[in-house]
C-alpha cells in the first residue's frame, strides 16, 4: 500500500514537472509573439497617420482612411488579446508551481511513511519474542518484538566488604583527582569543581576478572572487566556490595584443555542469560 502510494505520487509529480516544462515552451512562443503583435501595432500606427495627411491634402478617400483605422484597430485587439494570455500564462505557471511543490511534499511523507514499515534494530542481538505475525495491522505504540543485545553480557556478583577493600587498594586503581582547597569562612574545605571528581569515591576501578560455567567436570571461562555497582549501597540480607563485570565479548569462550575445539561442541558457546557462574 505504501510502496504504491509513493509510485502514484512520483507519477503525479512528473505529470506536474511535465505540465510546468509545456506552459514554459507556451509562454516562451507567446512572449515572441507579443513582440511580433507590438511592432505591427507600431506600424498600423505609422500607416494611418501617413493616410491622414494624404486625407487632410485630399489626396486620397475617407473610405481609405477608415480601413485603415480599422487596420490599426485590428492589430491592436490582436497586441492586448496576446498580452492577457501572457499574463494568465504567468499565473498558470505560478499555480503549477505551488502544485509541484505540493507533490513534492506529499512524496516525501509517502517516502517516510514507507521507511517506517522497515524496522532495523539499533543492536546487535537476538530476537527472543515475536508478538506480532507478519502482514498484520497493528496500532501505534503496540509491542511487535523483543531484541536481546548479545553484543555485550553484564554478570550480577556480590562482593564481601574486604572484598571490596582489596580492589579499591589495587594499583590499577585510578588516584583521586587534585581538588583545591579554598576558604569558606568556617576553614579550609575541598570544593569538587569537575564531575570526574563529584563521582570519584562512586566508581569501580576496572580490574580483570574471570567467569566461569562448570559443566559436569568440563570447564568454561570468558574474560571480563569490574565495571560498575549494581546500584548503591549494600544488600540488606547478605550485607555484601552488589557490583556488574562486563563481558565484551560472551562469545569467546574457553575450555583451558587440549582439545579445545571438541570441548566447545559439547558445552555453550556464549554467555547467556540465568547462568549460574564464579566470578575470580
Amino acid at each position: 500500500q505504501y510502496e504504491l502510494e509513493v509510485k502514484r505520487l512520483q507519477k503525479e509529480l512528473d505529470q506536474a514537472l511535465v505540465q510546468i516544462e509545456e506552459l514554459y515552451v507556451e509562454s516562451q512562443s507567446t512572449v515572441e509573439l507579443v513582440k511580433v503583435a507590438e511592432e505591427d501595432y507600431k506600424i498600423q500606427e505609422e500607416q494611418l497617420a501617413r493616410i491622414e495627411e494624404l486625407t487632410l491634402r485630399g489626396a486620397t478617400t475617407d473610405a481609405a482612411f477608415d480601413q485603415e483605422r480599422r487596420a490599426l484597430l485590428a492589430a491592436r485587439n490582436a497586441l492586448l488579446t496576446l498580452q492577457k494570455q501572457e499574463r494568465m500564462l504567468s499565473t498558470s505557471r505560478a499555480r503549477l508551481e505551488r502544485g509541484r511543490e505540493l507533490a513534492e511534499a506529499r512524496l516525501e511523507q509517502a517516502n517516510l511513511d514507507l521507511q517506517r514499515t522497515e524496522i532495523a534494530s539499533p543492536i546487535n542481538g537476538v530476537i527472543v519474542r515475536d508478538d506480532v505475525e507478519q502482514d498484520s495491522y497493528v496500532q501505534q505504540g503496540t509491542v511487535l518484538f523483543v531484541v536481546e543485545d548479545v553484543s555485550a553480557v553484564e554478570v550480577r556478583c556480590n562482593l564481601r566488604m574486604e572484598e571490596l577493600a582489596w580492589i579499591l587498594r589495587q594499583p590499577c586503581a585510578a588516584s583521586k583527582p587534585e581538588l583545591p582547597i579554598v576558604a569558606n569562612g568556617h576553614g579550609p574545605a575541598e570544593t569538587y569543581v569537575a564531575a570526574e571528581a563529584a563521582d570519584y569515591d562512586y566508581r569501580l576501578p576496572s580490574t580483570p576478572a574471570t567467569i566461569e560455567y562448570r559443566l559436569g567436570e568440563r570447564r568454561f571461562t570468558w574474560q571480563g572487566v569490574l565495571s560498575r555497582y549494581d546500584g548503591l549501597g549494600l544488600d540488606e540480607q547478605t550485607r555484601t556490595v552488589p557490583c556488574r563485570i562486563t563481558v565484551s565479548h560472551p562469545r569467546s569462550v574457553e575450555t583451558g584443555s587440549a582439545n579445545d575445539a571438541a570441548e566447545l561442541r559439547r558445552g555453550p558457546r556464549a554467555l547467556l542469560r540465568g547462568m549460574v557462574v564464579n566470578v575470580t
